[in-house]
């Protein structure tokens, strides 16, 4: 033997994670399962039938894995929020870009290491430079004048502007005219005209039960012995802790002045921490309907639009589970009425069943 056997309570209940290309941070949950399990690996390696006691977890080498791990877990954060089917999403995109360049700024989040080598360090460096301009090549904001910094695509900055818990974010307009501007861009590409004196529809805008909330790690910074169920969805206030100020901001004799809702709705003061956690996009729209009555219809057809591929890709994968071979005689209209059923289970109360 090479090294002591290990006690039992060195084991996790958690397995090593292979890396899945197409898996949204599979990278992320495969360098936390090869800390989990670090004992073990280096225990079974350490035995006569593997004889490879070079290939040992060193210290250094354990630390630099850490590292990689809080760079990465911001992401897995963001893309969490992001493939989510319950809620708007469009919205989130300019914020979570923000978020996730401050991440890429050099030394942004503390180094764990014995051993703060140049190599370690300059391999980090090198990893957020190239995640960094691969997140402008994808999102190119302005470069100059006043929208430096903004992004090109309008309709981003429109979704966002359109979530009042962003009212502090850079993105979210502020003037008027802007504003009105970006909806006219928007009802022109949609061929639709929201300016017209019409009721909105009563069943626009109403989120998901209120029992689907969105929760957290207590940190954002991982460590080794830390475990996080990959089901649970982070707070809205520590995703975006980095992009908005929850600091409570005050109207202005010019803006109490302005008359139309669009106005009203820039005028209304920065949320709290609380209400960033417990504001559901859809129903605050719905509620404030008659407030706002042409914001609300551009609401309803902005924000309904998803910001990801995942709920589609997540049908696609249900449809694949209920056509198999020995089911392949169902029509279409049972298969789309088994992937809507699948779907929709979760509004269904089982007793009424």
């Amino acid at each position: 033997m090479y090294c002591n056997r290990i006690n039992p309570s060195d084991i996790v209940s958690t397995s090593l994670k292979k890396l899945v290309p197409t898996r949204w941070n599979s990278c992320l949950t495969m360098l936390k399962s090869i800390i989990g399990n670090k004992i073990v690996i280096n225990d079974l390696l350490g035995q006569e039938q593997f004889k490879s006691p070079h290939l040992f977890l060193r210290k250094q080498e354990c630390d630099a894995i850490v590292n990689l791990i809080n760079f990465l877990h911001p992401f897995k954060i963001q893309t969490d929020l992001m493939q989510g089917e319950l809620y708007p999403t469009l919205s989130f995109v300019c914020p979570a870009v923000q978020q996730l360049m401050l991440c890429c700024q050099p030394d942004n989040a503390p180094l764990v290491s014995s051993f703060q080598t140049t190599h370690q360090d300059y391999g980090l460096s090198i990893l957020k430079s190239n995640v960094k301009k691969a997140l402008q090549r994808r999102f190119p904001v302005h470069q100059s004048g006043n929208s430096e910094g903004l992004p090109i695509n309008e309709f981003y900055r429109l979704a966002t502007s359109f979530d009042i818990r962003f009212k502090s974010n850079k993105a979210f307009y502020t003037n008027v005219d802007e504003f009105i501007e970006g909806i006219n861009e928007f009802s022109n590409s949609i061929g639709t005209s929201f300016f017209v004196d019409e009721r909105l529809d009563e069943s626009v805008l109403v989120d998901p039960p209120e029992t689907v909330t969105l929760e957290v790690p207590s940190s954002t910074i991982v460590t080794p012995s830390e475990s996080e169920s990959s089901s649970k969805k982070p707070k809205f206030s520590r995703a975006f802790a980095g992009v908005v100020t929850t600091l409570p901001s005050l109207k202005t004799n010019s803006e109490k002045q302005l008359r139309d809702d669009k106005a009203k709705y820039l005028a209304l003061p920065n949320p709290s921490i609380k209400d960033l956690d417990e504001i559901q996009l859809g129903n605050w729209w719905f509620r404030n309907r008659d407030v706002y009555p042409v914001l609300a219809k551009v609401a309803k057809r902005l924000i309904s639009i998803v910001a990801t591929s995942a709920p589609s890709e997540r049908v696609f994968s249900t449809g694949g589970n209920i056509v198999t071979q020995k089911r392949s005689r169902l029509t279409s209209i049972n298969v789309d009425m088994y992937i809507f059923l699948a779907a929709n289970s979760r509004f269904v109360n089982p007793t009424d069943m």
